[in-house]
């Protein structure tokens, strides 16, 4: 894809209707939070079905506001595959964040595996933080994605209500360059 004459990088192949001037291009520029949220949307669209938002992210950390009403199940709490589904998001717009922000450039972003320990019932809409699992993890990573080409690391999430964990996910993602 070609704007301007040059080649976009980044995002862009994510969400074609992404602003020209957010895509890293070798800079200091990166994704905005209202931007990378649209590539969730537009890539995922589970994701709006579910009614999830970015509330911030950092390369450290991404907090994600799931809303009850989209996701109830027959109890009346939230159904399991969407607090899972909302981990996976959260966890997933983290890592493709700290992409952005070393200036790695790819389309080949999975989730390997992931699990989750449920333990209450998320009964009101949640705020789920994911991190990583650690900065010599996060280093690692970023060490190996840049000599390898490739590379895997775990990152966490908690689902919040009303200030009361209520579930703890764990994902690998997996990077190819």
């Amino acid at each position: 894809m070609r704007q301007n004459g040059r080649k976009k990088k980044g995002l862009a192949w994510w969400c074609p209707n992404l602003s020209y001037a957010c895509l890293r291009l070798g800079g200091l520029m990166s994704i905005s939070i209202t931007e990378l949220e649209q590539v969730l949307w537009d890539r995922i669209p589970l994701s709006r079905h579910m009614g999830v938002q970015l509330d911030s992210i950092t390369p450290d950390q991404a907090v994600l506001n799931l809303p009850l009403k989209p996701n109830l199940n027959h109890k009346g709490t939230a159904f399991g595959g969407s607090i899972y589904s909302g981990c996976a998001l959260a966890g997933y717009g983290l890592f493709l964040f700290s992409l952005q922000e070393r200036g790695f450039t790819t389309n080949n972003i999975v989730i390997s595996e992931g699990s989750i320990d449920y333990t209450k019932p998320v009964d009101g809409d949640a705020e789920i933080i994911a991190q990583w699992r650690s900065q010599e993890e996060r280093d690692v990573f970023f060490n190996s994605l840049k000599s390898r080409g490739k590379a895997r690391v775990q990152i966490e999430a908690q689902v919040v209500v009303q200030g009361k964990v209520s579930a703890h996910f764990y994902g690998t993602f997996v990077a190819i360059l």
